[in-house]
């Protein structure tokens, strides 16, 4: 049975919808805080920590965890992407914010 990443698919559209409602402050630090991602599971910290160790180290932790937690490589990637995907929108759109509010 090929089942996705189960809490994975839920938090990441969670946190896609919650950046667009973020308030934007003007100090950097402030805007970092604002544009942390959700808190991960321990399976998705590790996730994120084999892949940026390289591709290689998250593809041998994905092969030996499969029957454990049913990871894919393709969900995962596509995790990945998409969780990177609504960091970059978050800090864009923060950066426009702040940029026209320093302007006024």
């Amino acid at each position: 049975m090929h089942r996705t990443l189960f809490p994975i698919a839920a938090s990441t559209i969670l946190c896609a919808a919650s950046f667009h409602s973020i308030p934007v402050l003007a100090n950097g630090a402030d805007l970092a805080a604002t544009c942390a991602p959700p808190p991960m599971t321990m399976v998705q910290q590790r996730i994120v920590d084999k892949a940026s160790e390289g591709v290689d180290s998250l593809r041998r932790y994905i092969d030996i965890t499969r029957g454990i937690h049913a990871l894919y490589m393709p969900d995962v990637v596509a995790w990945l992407d998409s969780r990177r995907a609504a960091q970059s929108r978050c800090l864009a759109q923060a950066g426009t914010e702040a940029g026209s509010t320093a302007q006024r």
